[in-house]
């Protein structure tokens, strides 16, 4: 089974949905692609404290998804 990513479809931002990663490319941060629930678009990953299950589409909802990965040597504020 493909990993599950949280997205954002085009330019909504109040709604959460899981889609399969970008073609294993885990630095993809936009592509064309499905939701689980079947939206098609501009998919975009949720960086990991952007993720809210509270704005999680219920047709999405039971998934886990994983957040992109830090990008360089610093992780940032601890």
């Amino acid at each position: 089974m493909d990993e599950m990513v949280r997205v954002w479809v085009g330019a909504d931002r109040d709604v959460q949905h899981l889609s399969s990663a970008p073609s294993r490319d885990d630095t993809a941060h936009a592509w064309s692609g499905t939701t689980v629930c079947g939206v098609s678009g501009d998919l975009r990953w949720i960086p990991g404290e952007r993720v809210d299950t509270g704005s999680a589409c219920r047709a999405c909802l039971g998934g886990a998804g994983t957040a992109p990965p830090l990008e360089g040597a610093e992780p940032g504020p601890v």
